[in-house]
C-alpha cells in the first residue's frame, strides 16, 4: 500500500521539522517514546471518570469505561485483521523519504504502520469518555491530534492516513461498543456489580496498560508468536 497525496503532503509540511537541530529531533523522539505525555494523559482520565464521585454520574462514568474496554478490544481485532491484508512500510522505508527520517532509522523497528493502533487506542479513550463528558473527550480527541499524532508521523512510525484509519476504528468500535452495553445483559450485570474485585481488577490492569500504550501486552503477543513459529 503506497502512501497518499494527502500522506506526502503533510509530511512535506513537516520538512523543517526534520531539518531542524538535534536538540530539537531529539525532543521529538524523547516526546514520542516517554509515555507521560501519551498513555499516561488518557490513562489518568480514565481513571478519574471510573473514580467519579459516588452520584447518579459514576454510573454513567462506568459504563463509558467499559464501553472504552470493549471498543479497545473490538479496535484491536479490526487493526490485526487489516494488519494481515494490508502491508504499508513506515516511512522511513520510502525511497522518496527515507533522507528524511536518517534520525529516526534506528529507532523504528515497526514493519507494518496501517493502521496506527495508538491513534485506534486514543481516539476510543476519547469518543468513549465523551459520551460521559463531552469537555472531557473534545480535550483527549485535541491532545490526540495535536500532540500525539504528529510525533508518530515526525518519527516515522506512521503515515499521517495511518492515523485517520486509526481514528476511524476507534470511533466505530465505540458505537459498537456503547450498543453492547446497552443491550447484553451480562455486561449490565457486571457493571451492577462495579465492586466485584475480578471487574475491578480488569479495569485497573486496563488503565495500566493504556499508560504505557499495550507495552507489556505486546512484548507477551510478541514472545507467543515466536514460540509458536519455533512449535
Amino acid at each position: 500500500m503506497q502512501p497518499s497525496a494527502l500522506d506526502l503532503t503533510v509530511i512535506g509540511w513537516m520538512t523543517p521539522i526534520f531539518e531542524a537541530g538535534p536538540f530539537w529531533v531529539d525532543a521529538v523522539r524523547a516526546f514520542a517514546d516517554n509515555a507521560l505525555p501519551n498513555g499516561f494523559v488518557f490513562a489518568a482520565a480514565l481513571f478519574c471518570v471510573w473514580r467519579a464521585p459516588a452520584d447518579g454520574r459514576r454510573g454513567a462514568g462506568n459504563r463509558a469505561v467499559l464501553a472504552v474496554v470493549i471498543a479497545t478490544l473490538i479496535g484491536i481485532c479490526v487493526s490485526l485483521t487489516l494488519q494481515r491484508v494490508i502491508h504499508r512500510a513506515p516511512p522511513p522505508a520510502n525511497p522518496d523519504l527515507v533522507r528524511l527520517y536518517t534520525h529516526f532509522l534506528a529507532g523504528n523497528t515497526n514493519p507494518n504502520s496501517f493502521p496506527s493502533d495508538s491513534a485506534m487506542l486514543y481516539s476510543a479513550v476519547a469518543f468513549g469518555l465523551a459520551g460521559w463528558s463531552a469537555w472531557l473527550g473534545g480535550v483527549l480527541f485535541l491532545w490526540l491530534l495535536l500532540v500525539v499524532a504528529p510525533a508518530k508521523v515526525i518519527t516515522g512510525g506512521h503515515y499521517p492516513t495511518d492515523v485517520l484509519a486509526g481514528i476511524l476504528i476507534g470511533l466505530l468500535a465505540v458505537l459498537a461498543a456503547r450498543y453492547l452495553v446497552r443491550r447484553v445483559s451480562w455486561i449490565n450485570a457486571a457493571l451492577e456489580a462495579s465492586r466485584l474485585w475480578v471487574l475491578q481488577l480488569i479495569v485497573f490492569g486496563f488503565i495500566f496498560e493504556v499508560g504505557n500504550e499495550f507495552w507489556d501486552l505486546r512484548q507477551i503477543a510478541n514472545a507467543v508468536w515466536h514460540i509458536r513459529r519455533h512449535l
